[in-house]
């Protein structure tokens, strides 16, 4: 038998004006149908009976039941809640649909249910898509009740987010206003960006990506696609962060406000690069992502001035100035400043990414304290470059 519901919604598809469609994420296994959930939780809802489902039972309108077991599981509960008026019911999933051109031409997810889900949400015999009725959709325990007893009052806040702490380089700040920082060709260098949980969600990575795993394939990715020109990655996991357990402030138990350990809020990625052996601006640029479900926090971005350095040893640093101290500080922080300047949203971020401290330029050998020959037998011990440096300096 038709589902009432469905045919409401192929009606509406077919009439949407041109430009409304929008791509969905579809099941690696089931490519007719969507397997995203919007990190919202907001979906329209329709209303269908009359036919057996997929996993078992009678779509009879009589009880609470709903689509889509490809997003969720067979069995599982969902809260369906009405954010206009509060009201709210639990249903089960038990059945699968609507096809993924259905959703891609609504251009939002879409949760088929029973009419008694309607009913008690909207005062409506049927809803169909072209009403527009919208719901907040949230998974709860597979062994709540369903109907209005079940529900429960759900944390405020996405399952997903995030917020700029800091980030910095190694690489010597560029003089030029041309990018924050200033590399020669081919040299290494060393960045990193910081930040913090503030979704529900705990960040880890065991690389479960189904739809009720939230939060478990947390990566840092490039963003555009393709791969950073620096580090030649794509992605860094989580695990390979400063704090593979991210937990947020509403967590249960609450991450602590640090970045050096499990359960800590922050977390800070460092990444180990090459300058590419071209002249020129280059910009890398990243943010958080939860694999097969959403990007999501801030976009974060570093940029390079790529100069060719003469000499044997790769000349001076690019501007002439101190060398930095090598990255983070041994404490695993944000970067030696403690607080570059950036607006999360622009990527604009302060490039002193360095305390200025001392600097050894690499042809000094170990021992040199100055240039009162104090240390002459040792650097003369190193070797001839020791000796004919000291007989360049001393009288």
């Amino acid at each position: 038998m038709t589902r009432p519901g469905l045919a409401a919604l192929l009606v509406a598809a077919v009439t949407l004006a041109p430009g409304a469609a929008q791509a969905c994420d579809r099941c690696a296994d089931f490519d007719f149908l969507c397997c995203d959930v919007p990190a919202d939780g907001i979906f329209y809802l329709t209303s269908f009976e009359g036919e057996g489902m997929a996993c078992g039972g009678t779509a009879d309108g009589r009880w609470y039941y709903s689509t889509s077991w490809v997003r969720w599981h067979c069995g599982a509960k969902v809260q369906v809640t009405n954010p206009a008026n509060g009201a709210c019911v639990v249903v089960e999933v038990a059945d699968a649909g609507p096809a993924a051109w259905v959703e891609e031409n609504a251009g939002v997810p879409i949760i088929d249910a029973s009419t008694v889900v309607c009913e008690d949400l909207f005062g409506s015999s049927s809803c169909g898509w072209s009403d527009r009725f919208e719901v907040e959709v949230v998974q709860v325990d597979d062994a709540t009740a369903t109907g209005a007893d079940g529900c429960v009052t759900i944390p405020e806040g996405p399952e997903l987010d995030a917020e700029f702490v800091s980030q910095g380089s190694d690489a010597a700040a560029d003089t030029t206003g041309e990018a924050q920082y200033q590399l020669c060709a081919g040299a290494d260098v060393r960045f990193w960006f910081e930040v913090r949980n503030t979704g529900r969600a705990a960040w880890i990575d065991t690389g479960a990506t189904g739809p009720e795993d939230w939060g478990q394939a947390v990566r840092l990715g490039v963003t555009g696609g393709g791969v950073d020109e620096l580090t030649g990655l794509d992605r860094v996991s989580v695990n390979d962060s400063s704090n593979d357990d991210v937990r947020s402030a509403t967590g249960d138990p609450p991450g602590v406000d640090c970045n050096d350990a499990a359960g800590c809020q922050r977390t800070l990625f460092t990444l180990d690069g090459v300058a590419p052996p071209a002249t020129g601006v280059v910009r890398t640029s990243w943010q958080l992502v939860d694999e097969s479900r959403q990007w999501f926090g801030p976009e974060m971005w570093l940029s390079f001035r790529v100069i060719e350095c003469g000499g044997d040893d790769g000349g001076p640093e690019p501007d002439g100035g101190p060398e930095p101290d090598g990255g983070p500080e041994p404490d695993g922080g944000p970067g030696p400043d403690g607080d570059p300047d950036q607006d999360a949203a622009s990527g604009d971020a302060d490039a002193a990414g360095d305390d200025g401290g001392s600097w050894t330029p690499p042809h000094l050998e170990p021992g040199y304290t100055g240039m009162t020959g104090g240390c002459a037998a040792s650097c003369q011990a190193t070797g001839v470059r020791g000796r004919n440096l000291l007989a360049a300096l001393l009288p």
